[in-house]
């Protein structure tokens, strides 16, 4: 069994992914559709038979008349019966063919969907938020809410100053994505392997606790795509 693989770089395996798509050719072909029934196996014996039976009246020195008709008119049963039969599978046919185009064509629009989705969120955005923190004990809170549809990228926090027992908290509506972060001397950026999107309404709460009761000013970069 072999190791897991792990996605690094997005906008690598991004840039990959359309790069894929470009290359492959989308066009609409059936030279490898498999066509369940288009041989169409017909009996002509009674055809052949039949036209044996016709050549051997007309052939008489004595021509039966009668006996001509009902040959040519058997003859012809048989014809309209096989012609029904070849416009029947025809149709068959050319309903299995229809279904295969359909489904070709949804697949090769899904890939045009999502190259064009790809290519199209390479934009970003960068929210700065930052708040002043008294001298005081207490958990201090900044709220932003998102106007557009966007995908969290990563998040850098920044201070002035620090203490080993203060840490911070992010949550999208009620759902805690980092939890008890605790400061840093320098400043750190959290990026996430797989951005979260966000809608219209939805709010960012980001909340540090101020457990040492030192005076501070804190920065907050949140980073995102636009989708």
């Amino acid at each position: 069994m072999s190791l897991p693989s792990y996605i690094i770089n997005q906008d690598d395996l991004k840039q990959i992914i359309i790069q894929c798509i470009n290359q492959t050719s989308l066009a609409i072909s059936l030279e490898n559709a498999n066509i369940t029934g288009a041989k169409l196996n017909v009996d002509t014996s009674n055809i052949e038979k039949g036209l044996t039976t016709l050549q051997e009246s007309i052939s008489t020195q004595s021509i039966n008349t009668n006996q001509v008709y009902m040959d040519v008119n058997n003859l012809l049963v048989e014809m309209t019966g096989l012609q029904s039969m070849y416009q029947d599978h025809l149709t068959e046919i050319t309903n299995i063919v229809i279904k295969t185009l359909a489904e070709k064509l949804k697949i090769k629009s899904l890939l045009e969907n999502i190259r064009d989705i790809l290519a199209s969120n390479g934009k970003e955005k960068v929210i700065s938020l930052n708040t002043a923190v008294a001298q005081i004990y207490g958990i201090y809170h900044l709220k932003y809410s998102v106007q557009n549809n966007l995908a969290l990228k990563s998040i850098k926090v920044s201070q002035d100053s620090f203490d080993f027992n203060d840490y911070w908290e992010l949550k999208i509506n009620d759902e805690v994505i980092f939890e008890s972060v605790y400061t840093k001397y320098v400043s750190e950026k959290k990026n996430l392997t797989a951005p979260i999107n966000l809608f219209p309404s939805d709010v960012i709460d980001i909340s540090f606790y101020n457990l040492s009761g030192n005076k501070k000013f804190i920065n907050y970069d949140i980073e995102f795509l636009i989708v």
